[in-house]
């Protein structure tokens, strides 16, 4: 009996960590459902590299996640689901919002209504940060550099919090010594001013 009373609490504690960053009401987007997605990826015709490069960063989680591949396309037409629009894609970027809290270029956007997702920011840098912010939302985790570093929660179902975030680093660099992984560095959101070492930076 006593075991079985300790088991139903460890399931009500887990429960309300995994729902500890919703708030009550919360309402959610659903992206992916039973396996199928539910959503479409849309970059700009003339998408830089890092926009490109942001689109497949979300496809590759969300598919190890959940097993659903979501399409990457350029024509608004052909898309099915609630679309996803990437950098410059995005139809309402309101990139004041982001200006209005900093000018710094790694700021973001997650834009998540019923109806569609956004992510942007002030510039690409700030659009690959608004992608990692909403799979860091899904708790995707890169502990380490390299494969064996990745965390990738399995879900069938994938659902994100509808909010309208907006988000700049605290400080102006970024910087950790001797890592030498450029991936990793990027989705840790690491970057900004690099004063050398112990230097202050030609602008402190």
């Amino acid at each position: 009996m006593i075991f079985t009373q300790i088991r139903a609490c460890g399931i009500a504690i887990v429960l309300l960590l995994l729902l500890g960053n919703l708030p009550a009401g919360a309402q959610t987007t659903v992206i992916v459902q039973d396996g199928q997605a539910r959503a479409t990826i849309f970059i700009a015709p003339d998408a830089s590299a890092q926009e490109k490069l942001a689109a497949q960063e979300l496809q590759s989680h969300l598919q190890r996640m959940s097993d659903a591949t979501l399409s990457i396309i350029t024509n608004a037409t052909e898309g099915t689901g609630v679309p996803i629009y990437v950098g410059k894609a995005a139809p309402q970027p309101d990139l004041k919002k982001i200006e209005d809290k900093s000018k710094d270029k790694a700021a973001l956007r997650v834009h998540v209504s019923p109806k569609m997702i956004q992510l942007v920011g002030n510039s690409d840098d700030g659009t690959l940060n608004a992608v990692y912010e909403l799979l860091d939302q899904l708790g995707v985790r890169w502990f380490l550099p390299e494969e064996i570093g990745l965390d990738v929660p399995k879900a069938r179902t994938v659902t994100v919090k509808q909010q309208d975030f907006v988000d700049a680093p605290s400080f102006r660099g970024r910087h950790l010594q001797a890592v030498g992984n450029a991936e990793w560095e990027r989705r840790m959101r690491l970057g900004g001013m690099d004063a050398g070492a112990h230097g202050l930076g030609a602008k402190f």
